[in-house]
């Protein structure tokens, strides 16, 4: 009999709707610029009729229906919150600004893309456990799981519609830019658009709304046990935000269509209201960017954190003489409300000058070690 595993990817999280239909088009996107197409929907009639493709179908089954069949109840679970992949990555992986799935196999396909938070490579597989303990507050699932092969295949047939190679060219990449935000983000004033935009879906609790026959999310928890925890990406606002403003209100909101999306003031307020919630601790936070040295330049992990990662292993630390280093031991340089809701700009700055110097003299010992 199968064994049952978990999967969510990315960076995320549940902010979208399971079951609704997206606004955007499941055909996307034309760039405003060149106007080329850069992704197609995959035609699910040319799934094979073989094994291959039954791992395919049942693979969109288990990101559609994640809680059902790998949650409480499942014959064994991996899952310990309620959320379903497809809350994060909408229609059903497609949408352009919900970390649509064609993308996630280009880029972590092969070896992957390295992590410095993770200190490993992340490959599909390593992805797709990175996310399973922290936006599904669950367990890494075996590599050689029948669940965790289906889902890396259904992935790599919707890539199969991909129009460019580079997946940083697909519309709805990368993070909110730092420069957008030049004061921090407020949760109080984000509160008041939440009741206003939010509240009606995901209830003024943040609760969401939970269909038990289906044991699915109509509209999936935003904070408290059955969100995604402090280690996921979506809990960092650079990263959220894009989301937000490409999706949300859901049903109302269009990527490509500026005058319906949230404005900027709106979109970063009401993402640091919500991150501002209680949720779930990531229980191995202080394991994130601690790995010695990057494979390439040398350069210690800690330098590689992000400014904006939104729990207490933060960038930088600071020793009694001013210097700065990644050694938890000592206090951070700055406080944690600045870490989570900004402005970074001062802290990217320094972040790329202490970059500078450690790639102005590679291969020096002894902070250079070899590469495991």
């Amino acid at each position: 009999m199968r064994y049952f595993a978990l999967f969510l990817f990315v960076l995320l999280s549940g902010i979208g709707t399971a079951s609704a239909a997206s606004s955007n088009p499941a055909d996307w996107y034309t760039d405003p610029v060149t106007g080329v197409v850069t992704w197609v929907a995959p035609d699910e009639a040319t799934i094979p009729n073989n094994a291959t493709g039954d791992m395919i179908r049942y693979g969109k089954l288990l990101l559609t229906e994640t809680a059902k069949y790998l949650g409480a109840g499942a014959p064994v679970q991996y899952t310990y919150n309620k959320l379903s992949c497809t809350n994060c990555h909408l229609d059903e992986g497609r949408a352009a600004f919900g970390t649509p799935w064609a993308v996630v196999a280009y880029k972590y396909g092969g070896k992957g893309t390295y992590s410095a938070r993770s200190n490993r490579y992340l490959d599909m597989k390593n992805r797709i456990h990175d996310c399973t303990q922290r936006s599904m507050n669950g367990y890494q699932l075996p590599d050689d799981s029948y669940e965790l092969l289906s889902m890396v295949e259904y992935m790599n047939w919707m890539a199969t519609g991909m129009k460019v190679a580079d997946w940083t060219k697909v519309v709805g990449q990368g993070n909110a830019k730092a420069s957008d935000l030049t004061r921090p983000a407020d949760p109080v004033r984000g509160r008041t658009v939440y009741e206003d935009q939010c509240a009606a879906c995901h209830q003024s609790d943040g609760s969401g709304v939970w269909d038990a026959n289906a044991k699915k999310y109509i509209y999936p928890a935003l904070w408290g046990a059955n969100s995604f925890n402090t280690g996921a990406g979506m809990f960092r606002l650079r990263t959220a935000v894009p989301f937000v403003k490409g999706n949300m209100p859901y049903g109302w909101a269009n990527a490509t269509d500026p005058l319906r999306q949230l404005n900027l003031d709106d979109a970063w307020d009401v993402t640091a209201y919500v991150m501002s919630q209680e949720r779930t601790m990531w229980s191995g936070y202080l394991n994130d960017w601690t790995g010695t040295y990057t494979p390439t330049n040398c350069m210690p992990n800690w330098l590689r954190k992000n400014p904006d990662a939104g729990y207490e292993n933060f960038f930088p630390r600071i020793k009694s003489d001013g210097t700065l280093t990644g050694d938890l031991a000592y206090p951070a340089k700055y406080s944690a409300a600045q870490h989570m809701y900004g402005p970074w700009q001062g802290m990217i700055a320094e972040q790329n000058a202490l970059q500078a110097a450690y790639l102005a003299a590679p291969n020096t010992p002894p902070y250079c070690q070899p590469w495991p």
